[in-house]
């Protein structure tokens, strides 16, 4: 597992080694703006890259991508939509679901040494995620579209490492699997299809963040994100 995903990741020309020149020239235009993060512009950079995907409809309506690269499943999930209909998202949840449970010290650890990234688990269903939220308000690069999930599939392979060889006794008390206040603000403001203010939008996507925990739920539910297996992990 870790030899594939490293070799996903330098595909991608964005390991944390790489230079910016040799960042770039994966990708056609790397300073050409994606205006949001909607499924069909998300495609389009996934397409230059030569990289698969699935577009997918959860329960509630609202669309996501799953690509499988080298077995690693990876969700880019659009969200902070203001337009109608799910579109003019301006937030991007990408997270990857993992099987099985690891120590509160170790997801502690790992989340402090990988600031680019957030880990967390649900307590009582064996899941944990990796997770990283990327903001378009104005539009983003192409390139850092390409760089964001670069990164994203290096930091996945020291997860699989790190927390699947870390010790399995530890209680899993204080885990994020609150359905917050801010999850339910985040699920209703995505149906107002409206134009938002700065500070609103924003707000918007602090409670996007904030709502993570039980968007690995009902994926995890569903089976659509697909769990991938943790490297050392107990059978």
């Amino acid at each position: 597992m870790r030899a594939v995903i490293r070799a996903a990741a330098l595909a991608l020309g964005t390991v944390f080694a790489a230079s910016s020149a040799s960042a770039q020239q994966t990708i056609a235009n790397p300073a050409g703006m994606v205006k949001n993060f909607d499924v069909a512009n998300l495609g389009a950079v996934l397409t230059d890259l030569g990289v698969a995907f699935q577009a997918q409809t959860r329960p509630d309506g609202a669309r996501h991508i799953l690509i499988t690269i080298n077995g690693l499943n990876v969700n880019l999930i659009p969200t902070a939509c203001v337009g109608a209909n799910g579109s003019g998202c301006l937030g991007l949840h990408t997270l990857a679901l993992f099987e099985g449970t690891a120590n509160s010290q170790s997801l502690a650890a790992f989340d402090q040494k990988y600031v680019f990234t957030s880990v967390g688990a649900l307590s009582n269903e064996a899941v944990m995620y990796l997770s990283r939220y990327d903001i378009a308000d104005f539009g983003i690069p192409r390139g850092n579209v390409q760089s964001s999930l670069g990164n994203f599939l290096y930091i996945a392979e020291q997860f699989s490492a790190e927390v699947g060889a870390s010790s399995q006794t530890v209680s899993l008390e204080g885990f994020a699997d609150d359905m917050s206040a801010s999850a339910l603000n985040a699920a209703g403001a995505r149906k107002l299809g409206v134009s938002m203010a700065a500070g609103d939008i924003a707000a918007l996507h602090r409670a996007e963040i904030a709502a993570t925990p039980e968007l690995v739920r009902t994926l995890s539910k569903i089976g659509g994100a697909r769990l991938n297996k943790i490297a050392n992990g107990r059978k």
